[in-house]
This record gives structure tokens, sequence and C-alpha cells, in this order.
């Protein structure tokens, strides 16, 4: 069986997530406690109670990355003594996630970089007036047809699934995109709680603030990757929709913040290279849906609560 674990983004946040972790594990606490000193962020009181701090950009990506690790933690020796995982993936934020997961980095450095991320983002977002709109079971053409009036201020960012696909560019011409739809007929298109346009060209300014917390991520990336092949791990990048190379990773990283998100084409082409079981870790699921929109050749299991890992034990 050829497992993909996989990591959510920004956006699966919700006030009390990871209760249960927390109370139930003390070495899930102990991470949390120790990458709270790490980013200078309170991170279970953003989890458990703060619901202003998970709307912010600067704030709730170090604190979705912490909690998905603090998880990894728990389900993912259960998964390798069974030699079970074999590719890692995430959804945007969820995809570096998957980097410190799968070993090719440590969960310090990672947070280090996310930390220095998100707030690249909120400070490109206070720039701009972006916004980001979920378009529903919307043929593609029919999509591509009313862009062609917001050519430059409205891009594809999230290609989801065959039936899902997230908008984001200027707030005037989101909003006009949206009305153009609803007008066509399509009513499910539903904005979405985010600060920014990500993963547009609105986010530009961010690549230059990046560039020197990308430069040390990558250096250590170099320093690990060939001990880290030999666990025959593999990690695909959100910018292609393939495995991530050493070589690729620099320009990957800094494209993953103005270039859409291949999801559907990241599911397709780990389902042909053989995966059939996928893991979803994260506050919400929010990509098993996602999987079984695009495939129905693998089995699915979310883990975003303790009793969720029963699925892990009854499974082999």
């Amino acid at each position: 069986m050829k497992t993909a674990v996989i990591f959510t983004g920004q956006g699966s946040q919700y006030v009390g997530m990871g209760q249960d972790f927390i109370d139930t594990y003390p070495e899930v606490r102990h991470f949390l406690t120790e990458m709270s000193q790490k980013t200078a962020l309170d991170l279970i009181d953003i989890f458990l109670k703060n619901k202003e701090a998970q709307a912010q950009t600067k704030c709730v990506q170090p604190a979705i990355v912490a909690l998905e690790l603090a998880i990894s933690k728990v389900v993912m020796p259960l998964l390798k003594n069974n030699n079970h995982v074999h590719v890692f993936a995430g959804h945007s934020l969820g995809e570096y996630t998957a980097l410190a997961a799968s070993g090719l980095v440590s969960p310090e450095s990672l947070l280090d970089f996310v930390v220095k991320r998100g707030q690249a983002m909120a400070q490109a977002t206070s720039h701009s007036d972006g916004m980001m709109l979920a378009v529903i079971k919307v043929p593609q053409e029919k999509c591509d047809e009313l862009l062609e009036e917001f050519k430059g201020r409205v891009w594809a960012a999230n290609l989801n699934s065959p039936f899902q696909t997230i908008y984001a560019g200027h707030k005037e011409a989101i909003l006009a995109f949206g009305k153009a739809l609803k007008a066509a007929g399509y009513k499910k298109v539903m904005p979405l709680a985010v600060e920014g346009a990500f993963h547009t060209p609105l986010m530009a300014s961010a690549q230059s603030l990046l560039g020197p917390a990308i430069n040390r991520l990558v250096r250590e990336i170099k320093e690990n990757w060939s001990h880290w092949q030999n666990t025959a791990d593999i990690i695909y990048s959100n910018v292609s929709g393939k495995p991530l190379t050493l070589e690729a990773c620099r320009t990957e990283f800094s494209d993953h913040l103005v270039k859409p998100v291949e999801w559907q084409k990241t599911v397709e082409n780990f389902v042909a290279d053989g995966v059939t079981r996928v893991i979803e870790i994260g506050p919400k699921a929010v990509l098993s849906k996602l999987v079984k929109a695009t495939t129905d050749q693998v089995e699915v299991i979310s883990i975003t609560a303790v009793k969720d890992l029963e699925q892990l034990k009854t499974t082999h």
C-alpha cells in the first residue's frame, strides 16, 4: 500500500482546534510550548480562544503549521512502523508542513520560515485590495469566458478539483466577477475570509521580502537532501503538481507566492504514481473532499481529532 500524507492550509482554522490532542498527548503540548517560545507566539492561546489572531495571516500561518506538526508526532509513528508513508503533499501553506513532517527540514527551521512568510504576505496584503472567491460546480469554459473581462485583475489561485476553483484578485474585480457568475445562473460563489489575494501577482512584493528566508530554508534542504532521499519519500510541489526537486525548490518556493496551487494536478499525479491511500492531517477535513472529487481510486482518511486515530489502527 502506497500512502500519501497531506496537510491543509490557511482557512482550515477554527477556535478550539487541537484541543483534544493537547489534552490527550503530553508530547503535543510540550512541542507546542517549545514552538511558542521559538515563534514568540502563544500558539495554544491562538488555537483555543484567540479568534482575532486566527484572522491574521502573520499569526495563523505558523499556528496551523505548528498544530499539524504536533499532530504528526502522534500520527507518523503509527504509519512509519508499518512502512506506510511514501508521499507527502500539502495545500498552499500545508506544503511547508510536509517539508518538516517528512524530515527534510527541522520543525524549528520551518517555523522560523513560516513566521517570516506570514509576515511578508501580511505586508503585501496591506499594500493591495485583494480578495479571494470560491467557485463551485461552474464549467471551466464559462469561467474562462467571463474572465476575459477581468484580465490582469482576477486570476485562478487554487485549482482544487474538477468542481472547485478559487479565484483571487483586486476586490472590486472579484466582486464583479462573482456577480457575473451569479447572473449567469451559478449560485455557489462564495468569498473567502482571508486577508489578501494569495497565489496571484498581487503577492509579488512578498517575494523580495521572503527571499533571504527562502535561501536559508533551501540551504538546509541541500544539506539534508542526500540522506533524506534514502527514505524513499517524495514531496509534491504545489507549483508544478509534480515531485519537488532540489534544483527547482528555490524557484518554486518563490513562485509559490504568486502562482496558483495546482492541487487537482497534484492528486492526479500521485495517484498515477501508485498512491492508494491518502491521510489528511489538519484542523478540519478540507482536502479529503477535494481528493474524493478528483479520484475514486484511493482510500481517504482525515485526522482532525484524537478519535480519528482509530482509523489508522484498523487499516494495514
